[in-house]
């Protein structure tokens, strides 16, 4: 059995919140590995940041009463794969991942590709505000979401309006990693695509993983509670 993501697993997705920043292709193109490339807009790459709260998270075979519930925060560049007799395929390359359970944050750190750290991962949801503090000694970071706000296109975006970025920025359901030197581990991912949804929101977001990085906020937005499926990984070259 490959020691990369062994089984399926699967789990529901409780509470979600999606920040995009964009960055000069230039500066983030050393942060992604061959033979990966980052998707580039008018000169930009992007970050795709997530923060959810997971429940009945456990391999697919596995009883729900078996699942563990934890809070995830990760950092993740979209990215690019073009094989030499396949499709290109587009997904998220993760460069960090925080999650608040020491088993998961295990597990995760042998079994998959995402990086694991822990770090405490507080949400305080009210009617129109929610607050998000990641507490960790390496990359803490903090966000405010205001549900009364109307969301608007940054400066100098590189899309024409905010739902012009928001599909856009729609991640591909695919996780990618390099394998070798020209092979990529592909993990899919397994939503109802009928069952997204998703709202554009105002949020402010200072995360300290960014430091020092010439980062600027696109968009963010929230997504209603669904199920997900994280199936075993496929090689491709």
């Amino acid at each position: 059995m490959h020691l990369k993501y062994p089984f399926d697993m699967c789990g529901r997705i409780e509470r979600c919140w999606l920040f995009a920043f964009r960055e000069p292709g230039e500066t983030i193109a050393p942060l992604v590995p061959e033979p990966l490339t980052a998707i580039t807009r008018d000169g930009y790459a992007f970050w795709n940041v997530v923060v959810c709260e997971i429940s009945g998270m456990r391999p697919l075979f596995a009883p729900k009463s078996m699942g563990i519930s934890y809070r995830h925060a990760a950092y993740r560049i979209y990215v690019r794969h073009k094989p030499t007799a396949a499709p290109p395929v587009e997904g998220l390359y993760f460069v960090r991942s925080d999650a608040d359970s020491a088993a998961i944050t295990a597990a995760g750190s042998l079994l998959t590709d995402f990086h694991f750290h822990r770090a405490r991962i507080r949400i305080a949801q009210g009617e129109s505000r929610t607050e998000i503090d990641i507490d960790s000694r390496t990359a803490p970071g903090h966000a405010l979401i205001d549900l009364d706000a109307k969301p608007h296109l940054r400066e100098q975006s590189p899309f024409g309006s905010l739902f012009e970025a928001k599909a856009v920025l729609k991640y591909k359901p695919f996780a990618l990693a390099p394998a070798g030197a020209r092979s990529v581990r592909v993990l899919r991912v397994r939503r109802d695509e009928l069952a997204w949804r998703s709202k554009l929101v105002q949020a402010e977001a200072d995360f300290e993983f960014f430091n020092d990085r010439a980062v600027e906020p696109e968009i963010a937005y929230q997504v209603d509670p669904i199920d997900y499926r994280w199936e075993r990984c496929r090689s491709c070259g």
